[in-house]
Order: structure tokens, then sequence, then C-alpha cells
């Protein structure tokens, strides 16, 4: 896995899917940028595989929307919010 110093929030997304009128999931996303960071990308049990790619390269993978809006955002510009 990966491990490194959490330096800012730069993006909270939220994800509420319903289904007949109630909800049935609810997601808070949030994205953190982290600094020296170490180890090698893993999948958990919610991913296939995971993988350093660079940012020229997104589009050739099947992403979900959030985290296309999450890459978005990095890529609009350096807006964080630090952690204490």
């Amino acid at each position: 896995g990966l491990k490194g110093r959490p330096a800012g929030i730069i993006h909270v997304d939220e994800i509420i899917v319903r289904e007949e009128n109630r909800v049935e999931y609810h997601y808070v996303l949030v994205a953190i940028l982290v600094r020296e960071v170490r180890g090698a990308p893993r999948p958990g049990g919610d991913a296939v595989d995971a993988a350093w790619i660079r940012l020229d390269e997104v589009d050739s993978f099947r992403l979900a929307g959030s985290t296309r809006r999450i890459i978005n955002r990095v890529m609009e510009g350096p807006v964080m919010l630090p952690l204490r």
C-alpha cells in the first residue's frame, strides 16, 4: 500500500444514489493531497487494479465519474484546505 504525509483537502464529492424514491447509497469522497508518498499502489476490495498514471493518459482509462471530477478539480489549480 501507500503511505505519506497528508497536506490538505483538495476536493469533497457527495454521491447519492436513489432507487424508487429512497436513498440506496450515500457516499462522501474526500480527496487529500499527500506528500512524501512511498510504497506502491495496490487495489482493495472495491477495485480490480491500482496504478500511477500520467494525467495525459487519464482519458484512456474507464474511470468513475467521481474520479474524473477529482482529477478535473486538481487540473483547475492549487485550491486546497490545509490540514491542521
